[in-house]
């Protein structure tokens, strides 16, 4: 069992881990980061951006590096001619 400080990096800056999370070896750590970055990427697109890019770096309690995890999400969205709204119908006198 070791504590491991997973510290953010992101276009908000560095995020740095103070307190750290017990995890009893790195397939968990490994696991831990899997989650936190599906989150972050789930929270940043439901803000409305469309490009994300972080990395998650992974220190043990000693500071030694670990690891990190690094990803980039891009949302592209392509409609459908369908899926527009028809222009609106002109009157009589247009």
């Amino acid at each position: 069992m070791g504590r491991y400080k997973f510290s953010l990096v992101n276009d908000g800056g560095f995020m740095p881990d103070l307190d750290g999370v017990e995890m009893p070896n790195l397939e968990a750590v490994r696991g831990h980061a899997t989650q936190a970055i599906a989150d972050i990427i789930a929270d940043e697109l439901r803000q409305g951006k469309t490009d994300v890019r972080l990395s998650l770096i992974v220190d043990s309690e000693d500071g030694e590096r670990v690891a990190n995890f690094q990803a980039i999400a891009r949302l592209e969205v392509e409609e459908s001619p369908c899926a527009r709204p028809a222009p609106a119908a002109k009157g009589p006198e247009e």
